[in-house]
């Protein structure tokens, strides 16, 4: 009886070894919350920049009248569209050695966990439109 109880016993041991032991590879977790993130998409939204420089001319006039600087404004302003693609396996790269260097392996599965619902999705948007108007409201 006293074997059979130190068996049941290592056997129950040895399977929560196993369990416990079952690690989550980092870079598997790195896929999923960059799939979950959309980053693809945002990288390769990067590709093409629309530049309104008459924002930059109004800020260059800013000691003449308001007319003035308006008039010129029209005058010279225009949109330059920049296509420069970006090299998203670079891109990619530095996303990944950022959060795997920040991140653990269980943190990136809650991450990609997280991100892949679709309150998280939404959360992911909020902050992205948040820390953009923000950016706005520091370039005015």
């Amino acid at each position: 009886m006293k074997n059979i109880l130190i068996a049941l016993l290592s056997l129950s041991l040895l399977s929560c070894a196993s369990i416990s032991s079952k690690r989550l590879d980092s870079s598997e977790q790195f896929e999923r919350l960059y799939s979950a993130l959309g980053m693809e998409e945002i990288i390769a939204s990067f590709d093409v920049v629309e530049i309104d420089n008459s924002e930059i001319v109004l800020r260059s006039f800013t000691h003449l009248p308001e007319e003035i600087q308006k008039a010129m404004a029209t005058a010279i302003s225009q949109k330059t569209v920049l296509n420069d693609p970006v090299n998203k396996e670079e891109a990619k790269e530095v996303f990944r050695t950022v959060l795997m260097g920040l991140l653990t392996a269980e943190e990136l599965s809650i991450a990609a966990d997280f991100y892949s619902s679709e309150v998280g999705i939404k959360i992911h948007h909020a902050i992205i439109d948040g820390e953009s108007a923000v950016s706005e409201y520091l370039d005015n």
